[in-house]
Formats: structure tokens, C-alpha cells, sequence
């Protein structure tokens, strides 16, 4: 079965902000060798919706959100399930299944965050 990620992000109007999220989406796509998409909950396309039908289009049956936000915020609490349920409910055929956020319940965010100061000084 194809397999696919889709990047999830806040999104933002903000250009550099944008371009970062395509420069990530570009190398963990060479790194991983898989279809990889970006898509934003708001303010800047594509969108979710817009990203699961790329993938779709491409014939990817097992899609993996990762959601891009730090916090259990309401995006991760509310919005998160409640776009799984209904892009489950639109596309039977499909698993489509998420990751946790990046600072739920393991080292991720620490280590991140002492190598960013080891690398400052």
C-alpha cells in the first residue's frame, strides 16, 4: 500500500513562514522516500483538505498527519480529531491516522531544545 505524510501546520500569512514549511515538506521527502504534502489549518493554502485530495489523486492509501504544533492546544485537542473524523468519514477506503505533537509525552522537545543551545554558544 502507498503511504504518505502530511505535514500540519497553523499556517500563516506570512511568506517566510510558508516557504520554510515547503523546505521542510522538500527534504523529509528526499529523506524518506515518501510522498510528503504540507497543509495548513488556516490563513495559507493548501489547506488540509486540499492535501489529503493531492494525495488521493496519487493514489496513496495510508496517510500519517503530523501535527506541527509544540502544545495540546485547542488545534491539537479539538480541530485535529475533529478533521481525522470527518476526512475518515469522506475517504472510507483510506487509514488515515496521526502522530502526537511535538512535545506530548517524550524527549523530543528537550533534546531539540538543548541542541539548539548547544549549537548557539
Amino acid at each position: 500500500m502507498a503511504e504518505g505524510i502530511i505535514l500540519l501546520s497553523h499556517g500563516s500569512k506570512s511568506a517566510l513562514a510558508n516557504q520554510e514549511l515547503l523546505t521542510l515538506r522538500r527534504k523529509l521527502e528526499e529523506d524518506l522516500e515518501l510522498r510528503v504534502k504540507e497543509a495548513n489549518l488556516q490563513f495559507s493554502d493548501p489547506d488540509f483538505w486540499q492535501a489529503v485530495e493531492e494525495m488521493t489523486k496519487e493514489n496513496i492509501e495510508i496517510i500519517t498527519i503530523i501535527p506541527l504544533f509544540v502544545f495540546a492546544g485547542k488545534h491539537v485537542k479539538v480541530d485535529l480529531p475533529k478533521l481525522l473524523s470527518e476526512a475518515r468519514n469522506k475517504y472510507p477506503r483510506l487509514t488515515i491516522k496521526a502522530t502526537s505533537h511535538l512535545a506530548d509525552g517524550d524527549n523530543l522537545l528537550k533534546d531539540l531544545i538543548k541542541a539548539k543551545l548547544n549549537n548557539f554558544s
